[in-house]
């Protein structure tokens, strides 16, 4: 089990996140808005933990570069953080490349 991210981190990749894993994040919230128990989700639950895990793990691996391009500028740019679009965009890409999550 991979450490939890730091919120830098987590910043980082939450689009990537969202695109690399939006099956599994949205069979997760329809279970949520139908109000299935949470005894009878901790399928869908192994699943996003799963994934984001997954997620996690090939950024740092195959887009390690885009992602700490992407922490820094968001450090340096907390006021401006469109300044960091295009290192996003990358990230993104890379992710998408290398087939991370649901889109493998």
């Amino acid at each position: 089990m991979t450490a939890p991210l730091e919120q830098n981190e987590l910043y980082a990749l939450s689009s990537v996140l969202s695109m690399c894993c939006k099956e599994t994040f949205d069979a997760y919230n329809e279970a949520k808005k139908a109000k299935t128990h949470p005894k009878d989700m901790q399928d869908l639950m192994a699943k996003v933990t799963s994934c984001s895990s997954a997620v996690n793990e090939g950024a740092h691996k195959s887009c390690a570069e885009s992602l700490e391009a992407v922490m820094k500028c968001n450090v340096e740019n907390r006021k401006n953080i469109k300044q960091c679009m295009v290192l996003r965009e990358a990230l993104e890409k890379c992710a998408l490349t290398n087939k991370l999550g649901d889109v493998a």
